[in-house]
């Protein structure tokens, strides 16, 4: 049986959606320009806190195909402890043009393997503020 899904058009019943976190990373640390006076001085009085701001990425592999395990398999094979590693060493030294490498390589591998079904990393990030 198909059923629509909305945006992603018809789809078979019994896909299964999977989802995965690949890497969790922060770049764009940065002053906001906000000054936040708390009175956490000597005696209690005010004293200036710059408030901070960085974008936390979160790279998460989104998968929908015929059965979990079959994606589970197919994502143990495309995303080897190699390729995780690499990612991860690319994101530590700042080679954001090598991790993406390895991602995609990663997700046309799992592509292959699933067949019919989408296989995709998704670059899900948010600010995160904080005073100094």
């Amino acid at each position: 049986m198909r059923y629509f899904t909305g945006l992603l058009g018809f789809r078979d019943e019994g896909w299964v959606i999977y989802e995965q976190q690949l890497a969790v990373y922060d770049d764009s640390i940065q002053p906001t320009g906000t000054i936040h006076w708390k009175n956490d001085g000597p005696f209690g009085t005010p004293n200036p806190h710059v408030e901070m701001k960085k974008l936390r990425h979160s790279l998460v592999l989104h998968v929908e195909g015929p059965s979990e395990s079959k994606i589970k398999d197919c994502a143990n094979t495309a995303f080897a402890a190699s390729v995780l590693a690499a990612i991860a060493a690319a994101i530590a030294t700042g080679g954001i043009a090598a991790a993406n490498a390895a991602i995609t390589a990663g997700v046309s591998t799992m592509g292959a393997c699933i067949g019919q079904g989408v296989a995709k990393v998704e670059d899900r990030s948010h600010w995160i503020y904080w005073d100094v």
